[in-house]
């Protein structure tokens, strides 16, 4: 991805290492399942900011909102409260079960 390029872009060498998203790791950490087939069938992986010029990713999201569906948000912190806003004017109740987590499976995680 981008971060990829970044660093290659500045001349560091950069090998690919297979392994868990971050958003499977954090899940395992706390325990909560991505499915669940009495709460959710699926699970899309979104990002929480667009890129130079891109559409508002929340749109994206927004448009995605299903009580069925787990959504995983990237980098979405800082656009949380309007997320919520928007997911909720989608027809998401507001006691739908819900998590924020900063930092992942780090010791600094939040």
């Amino acid at each position: 991805g981008e971060e990829m390029d970044y660093v290659r872009d500045r001349g560091i060498d950069v090998r690919t290492v297979p392994g868990i998203t971050a958003a499977a790791g954090i899940t395992a950490e706390l325990q909560i399942p991505l499915t669940c087939r009495t709460i959710a069938n699926s699970t899309t992986f979104l990002t929480g900011h667009s890129r130079v010029g891109g559409e508002n990713p929340l749109d994206e999201i927004a448009a995605r909102a299903d009580e069925r569906t787990t959504l995983v948000i990237y980098m979405g912190l800082a656009t949380l409260p309007d997320l919520a806003e928007r997911l909720q004017s989608k027809g998401l109740p507001a006691s739908l079960p819900a998590v924020a987590v900063m930092k992942g499976t780090t010791p600094n995680q939040v």
